[in-house]
């Protein structure tokens, strides 16, 4: 600007100076153009210049322009947030104070505005002196302007902010708030509702009274204050700064409100206004603030209604409030801690890797954004860490624990120790470190979570609204320890604790059903030790408080109803009321139709329904009664493990459930119902290998059907077929998570659709009885069922399905006897000291399985008989092995050899399925094999690295060689590869032309996590751990189409244990080594139960391979190539059955021969 040449006073050059710097003001309010807020700068700071002679040293006028200077560099550091602007705007407020006269009009103003810079300086910093210093110029400004004078209203407002965040943030003392809102009211009492200064102060009311519900949580402050604001709103001209402040403090109000009430009338009124007045705003820094407040109510809005479209315009709405603000802003921490907020709660509805990853950055950025200001820099820490716990909770990963738990401290670390945020940081860290001991299990984490708990729960005034927190929190963790330990002082001082908590938060504060929840879970526990109905009275009143005290469709309240359901079912569980187990029941139900699908609680719902369920069949006495109880559990079960992907730490919990098809078939047996019994078993079996089989079914029908639908299916299922990527990293470009829950969501509606199509009504279901009854076309199929009330066999035959008794046959005997065939102690690990005694052991179980399960069904299908049959002679029956029978080595069952015609093995050719499902697979996938040149891949590790036993494989290698010798050799083929590693092997599997695979090789058992049972590989032998192929990868195997490969025939795995189930829970599911070949499309595998033996397995390879080239050779096989597999096996048991072990007879050996096993068609 140039001042015309005239005018050469230096006071009223200042003067002109100062209309351009007031024009240049106007003008970047309403577009935040930096530079025009630097050229209002260059005007003001020229006035100044002017009047810096002696003679304005007392003056009014230097006085008020360098007011105008301070504020001007204050707008600036809200702009820039570089503090160096918020010291020259202290610099120059604090001379217009020095400056102005004592008694003139502008010196209030002047100490108004020193007290707002002291005051902004406060948040900034983080120094209480600042605030304190704030204050007690507020009070000289009140002193200073007269009433009734131009700034006695602002000198008085000022002060009431003041004393409002002296009361939040130094001093919780009720008597500055109450003379803040004291001041406030007597402002709008004292102010015409025609002055233009009544809207600000009712404005400024709103605002004290929505801090004093902050602290206190009383409802009609927050009432009060919603008013205020909308009365502010409707006072104030629209356009004004002011009338958009109010809009967006309006539904900030709402917002609470619904949050606390759940009463969501106002909601959409809310979300219009700022709609309404998104396009009259122009500042993009006004923008952001009405983007922050709209992004805050539609995650509410999700909260409340479950309505995915909410959480994505959360999302939209916090990207648009971050792209109205600038780099340097100083409310850019909060903004990007809004839009981290929505993406987490969008990261937790669809598991999406993606979001939670740009949640953790975008918090990331709000802590370096917040640097140097130590109280927004930890808040954004806080939020990081909170972030990067949920990001473990979903996906795990320890550095991303070990990630949160450091941000939580330096959350901490940044803050002077009497700080009065510092103790909710220690409850933070608390937290973090009890989520630390839940994954590692070391006791110290736990520790010291209680140790921090206790430390901010004692930093926190008695009355402090939110020392409920931490207590809850020590209430917690010391409830862990004490279930733990067992230390019962833990147990009362976590109720102790708990009480404090609800007595800290009086009824009315939203906080209170939580704390109520604690106690009662508290409660129940010492309830349940010390068997104590009193405590279980007041855990059932502390809950039922809480019910009525949450909001109808809030989201605690089926946490809530969740905890009362545990209560009754307590009631029962401990003193045998069965009105306990019927409310419990009744309370889940109710619970149940309070969360949405996609809620992460309702699995927890559905699994507890269906265990109190099950106790309801069984105290339930008539059948009628416990078949309606056990489908319906059965029903919850089944859509627990639909919704749980594969990895779940829950999965072994819910397929564990599963265990109640059991009971539900036997309600089922019991109303002479055998076909649905069968079914209903079925339904409840092999569930995860169902899943799996269903990538290779058979869609030829769907093809000819409906060409596009055929290609659309089989492009979704062979992506679902693709295990998710490891990754600990950032996020991806294309979100694998979220791509599987969007795949599975159109697997199912593309399944839906081929129902529809003429004749493809039963596509991809559960097995029929019909279905099951053809399955018997080669010979019986036998499943069983044994529950504690009975047990029966399920016998399968192409004319029926029949339940046959078997009164003599108890489920508690058949446990006791596991331990003999599965587990670390089973016979075949006892030392070769004490082979003769583990082969009596055995014999003698063999003998039991016979005269208990075996030989009735046996002679129920005329299949005994006196003296033995040959080989070709014997008929083929298949055991299904799911249930704790299917266990047993029920192949190799009988009374010995001085019985030979009371001895399975005399009898039928034993063949072994998961279940029902997978014999249909199986024999798909036979149906796609051609034996004609068959080419086999022998793959042997005669040493393993990390230091295994040695393995004889050089004694089975030349027995293969001489089988495959004595065919043509432009028939056959024979490729061995000795010490490969697992890629090698997966090679094989996968994608050759290798139709059969042999495998002679050491397997890692895992008994805590069967689908990480390995066989073991590895080139180099001296390393310090082999190569593994779990299971779990070739599970995975099934990816490629069996039509881009020649179809696999034969896995014979000669490595000890690759037929045994290990974990007791997964009984049901069948996940062994000799399974996960079967679904990677094997139609016939040989596995063994137990551990090997080095003699057998060369005769047992020898003539089994002899024999199933000789009948290869023979052609014939219209039972398809199974039949033959399972013939040779039984073949060459026979010959080692016939030979001799030195002077005994290895018949008498059965550990040696009983292991072998054929698994298939």
């Amino acid at each position: 600007m140039t001042v015309p040449a005239y005018k050469h006073d230096p006071e009223e050059v200042a003067e002109e100076l100062n209309k351009e710097y007031v024009k240049h003001k106007e003008q970047y309010n309403q577009n935040s153009d930096l530079s025009i807020l630097k050229t209002a700068l260059d005007c003001i700071t020229r006035a100044v210049e002017q009047t810096a002679g002696e003679a304005f040293a007392k003056s009014s006028v230097r006085a008020g322009h360098l007011t105008n200077l301070g504020r001007c560099q204050g707008l600036l550091f809200d702009a820039t947030g570089d503090g160096k602007h918020l010291d020259e705007s202290l610099n120059a407020i604090k001379l217009s104070v020095q400056t102005a006269p004592d008694s003139s009009n502008v010196r209030p103003l002047c100490l108004i505005n020193y007290s707002d810079v002291l005051a902004r300086r406060y948040f900034s910093r983080g120094d209480k002196q600042d605030l304190e210093e704030a204050l007690h110029q507020a009070r000289i400004a009140v002193t200073a302007a007269s009433e009734g004078s131009a700034h006695w209203g602002s000198a008085q407002s000022t002060l009431a902010s003041r004393l409002a965040q002296h009361f939040e943030y130094i001093e919780q003392d009720d008597r500055y708030m109450n003379e803040a809102i004291a001041i406030s009211q007597e402002l709008v009492a004292k102010t015409s509702a025609d002055d233009e200064l009544y809207a600000v102060h009712i404005f400024n009311l709103a605002g004290d009274l929505q801090n004093r519900y902050l602290r206190y949580g009383d409802l009609k402050d927050l009432r009060s204050a919603k008013d205020l604001f909308a009365r502010a709103k409707d006072s104030f001209p629209t356009g004004n700064l002011n009338h958009s402040s109010a809009v967006r403090q309006y539904a900030g109000t709402v917002h609470d409100m619904v949050d606390r009430t759940g009463e969501s009338d106002e909601l959409e009124s809310a979300i219009q206004a700022l709609v309404a007045l998104e396009p009259k705003i122009q500042n993009p820094q006004e923008l952001s603030k009405l983007f922050h407040q709209k992004s805050r109510l539609y995650a509410l809005r999700y909260q409340l209604f479950s309505n995915s479209d909410d959480i994505d315009q959360s999302v939209v709405a916090a990207v648009e409030a971050l792209r109205n603000t600038t780099q340097s802003s100083s409310i850019r921490y909060i903004i990007l801690q809004r839009l981290s907020n929505s993406l987490a709660s969008r990261a937790e509805l669809r598991m999406s890797q993606e979001d939670i990853d740009s949640a953790i950055d975008y918090a990331r950025q709000g802590a370096e954004n917040a640097s140097g200001i130590s109280v927004q820099e930890s808040a954004a820490l806080n939020t990081m860490a909170t972030r990067l716990l949920t990001k473990f909770e979903l996906f795990g990963g320890t550095q991303t624990l070990k990630e949160a738990l450091k941000a939580n401290f330096r959350s901490m670390d940044i803050l002077p120790k009497d700080h009065k945020d510092r103790p909710m940081k220690l409850h933070a860290a608390a937290i973090c470190l009890r989520a630390h001991f839940e994954f590692y299990g070391q006791v110290h984490f736990l520790d010291e979570s209680i140790a921090m708990e206790r430390e901010a729960a004692d930093s926190l005034p008695v009355e402090h609204p939110d020392r409920g927190m931490p207590l809850d929190g020590l209430s917690h963790s010391l409830s862990v320890r004490s279930k733990l330990t067992g230390n019962f002082q833990d147990l009362n001082e976590a109720i102790v604790a708990s009480e404090a908590a609800v007595q800290s938060c009086p009824p009315g504060r939203k906080d209170r059903p939580a704390y109520l929840n604690g106690l009662a879970n508290r409660l129940d526990s010492r309830a349940d030790r010390m068997k104590s109905n009193e405590d279980l009275d007041k855990a059932i009143a502390a809950i039922t408080e809480a019910i009525d005290s949450c909001a109808e469709g809030s989201s605690g309240e089926p946490i809530y109803l969740f905890t009362l359901s545990n209560c009754f079912a307590a009631r029962f569980n401990m003193f045998g009321d069965a009105s306990g187990l019927d409310k419990s029941v009744e309370t889940l139900r109710n619970c149940l139709g309070k969360v949405s699908a996609t809620n992460p609680m309702r699995l927890k719902i559905l699994n507890n329904l269906g265990l109190r369920l099950q106790q309801l069949y069984t105290k339930a006495d008539e059948q009628e009664d416990k078949r309606r109880y056990i489908e319906e559990s059965l029903k919850h079960a089944t859509e627990c493990i639909d919704q749980t992907p594969e990895d779940h730490p829950s999965l072994p919990g819910y397929l564990q459930q599963l265990g109640i098809s059991s009971l539900a078939c036997a309600s089922f047996v019991a109303l002479g119902k055998p076909d649905k019994a069968l079914e209903v078993l079925e339904a409840g079996r092999g569930i995860m290998a169902n899943i799996a089989m269903g990538y290779h079914a058979d869609l030829s029908n769907v093809r000819a059907a409906d060409p596009k639908l055929h290609t659309e299916y089989t492009a979704v299922r062979d992506r679902l077929s693709q295990p998710l990527p490891e990754s600990e990293g950032k996020s991806h470009a294309d979100d694998a998570v979220a791509k599987r829950n969007a795949d599975l969501a159109a697997f199912e509606s593309l399944e839906t659709q081929i129902r529809n199509l003429p004749g493809l009504e039963s596509f991809n279901e559960s097995m029929t009885a019909d279905k099951m009854k053809s399955l018997a076309v080669f010979g019986p199929v036998v499943a069983f069922c044994t529950v504690h009330q009975r047990c029966d066999a399920l016998i399968v035959t192409q004319d029926g399905i029949e339940a046959l008794p078997l009164p003599d046959l108890k489920e508690e005997d058949i446990k006791a006897r596991l331990g003999l065939v599965v587990g670390k102690d089973r016979l075949s690990k006892m030392p070769p000291t004490k082979r003769g005694i583990a082969n009596k052991k055995m014999r003698a179980l063999l003998e039991w399985l016979w005269d208990k399960a075996v030989q009735p069904v046996l002679q129920h299908l005329g299949l005994t008989g006196d003296g033995t049959l040959t080989s070709s002679d014997k008929k083929r029956l298949w055991w299904v092995t799911s249930g704790p029978l299917g266990l047993m080595p029920l192949h190799a069952a009988g009374k010995g050899d001085k019985k030979p015609s009371q001895n399975t093995y005399s009898r039928i050719i034993s063949s072994y399925v998961p279940s029902f499902s997978s014999l249909s697979f199986a024999r798909t996938c036979e149906a796609k094999v051609d034996t004609a040149s068959p080419a086999m891949a022998l793959i042997t590790m005669p040493l393993t690295p990390g230091g295994l036993n040695p393995l004889s494989t050089a004694a089975e290698s030349h027995a293969i060689h001489e089988a495959f010798s004595t065919s043509n050799p432009s028939h056959t083929a024979l490729y061995e590869l000795c010490q490969p590693s697992a890629a090698q092997v997966v090679a094989l599997v996968s994608d050759s032309s290798i139709d059969m695979l042999h495998l002679a090789c050491h397997a890692e058992p895992n008994l805590d996590d069967p689908s990480s049972t390995a066989l073991l590989f590895g080139s180099d032998a001296s390393a310090a751990e082999p190569d593994t192929l779990p299971i779990s990868k070739l599970r995975n195997l099934h990816a490629a189409p069996v039509t881009e490969r020649r179809p696999p025939r034969l896995a014979y795995l000669s490595a000890c244990c690759t037929a045994q189930q290990y974990d007791l829970r997964l009984i049901d599911e069948n996940i062994h080594l000799a399974s996960a070949f079967q679904l990677c499309g094997f139609p016939g595998v040989i596995g063994t139960l137990w551990e090997a033996d080095d003699g057998a397995a060369v005769v047992v390879a020898r003539e089994f391979y002899l024999e199933l080239l000789r009948l290869d050779r023979g052609g014939g096989g219209e039972r398809g190539s199974g039949e033959r597999i399972a013939r040779a096996l039984d073949w060459a048991v026979g010959v080692y059955r016939g030979s001799k072990v030195g002077r005994s007879k290895a018949v008498m050996d059965v550990l040696a021969w009983a292991s072998f096993v054929h698994i298939g068609a």
